[in-house]
């Protein structure tokens, strides 16, 4: 949970250092560059140099276990896989990606995720 915590306030960090991307009620479209826009910053370590393809299909997955009532931390071993252990690069490279999906792909969840952007 540490490393989730630390993913949630690095997110915070660098989303309110580019949050004149748009505000209000934004479209599907707007919502993936936002997500692609953060997902390849420092901040998501090693998932950092993925393809878009690959960090959106990444993003929607942690949508989905969401929608089926995935805790934070379920849907990070769940996408980060048995080398996703709590405390590792692993982990905490996909908290961030999880903390991103839930912030720009399915704002729904935001507040699943601790540290979430409020609004």
């Amino acid at each position: 949970m540490k490393g989730l915590r630390r993913a949630s306030l690095g997110f915070l960090a660098l989303s309110l250092s580019i949050g004149g991307c748009g505000g209000g009620h934004s479209s599907r479209a707007g919502g993936e560059a936002r997500f692609l826009l953060l997902a390849h910053q420092p901040l998501a370590g090693s998932l950092r140099t993925e393809s878009d393809v690959h960090l959106l299909d990444l993003g929607h997955q942690a949508c989905a276990a969401f929608d089926g009532h995935a805790t934070s931390d379920q849907v990070v071993t769940q996408l980060g896989g048995p080398e996703a252990l709590p405390g590792s690069a692993t982990y905490n490279d996909m908290s961030f990606v999880v903390v991103d999906a839930a912030s720009e792909l399915c704002p729904q969840h935001k507040g699943e995720v601790s540290g979430a952007i409020p609004g």
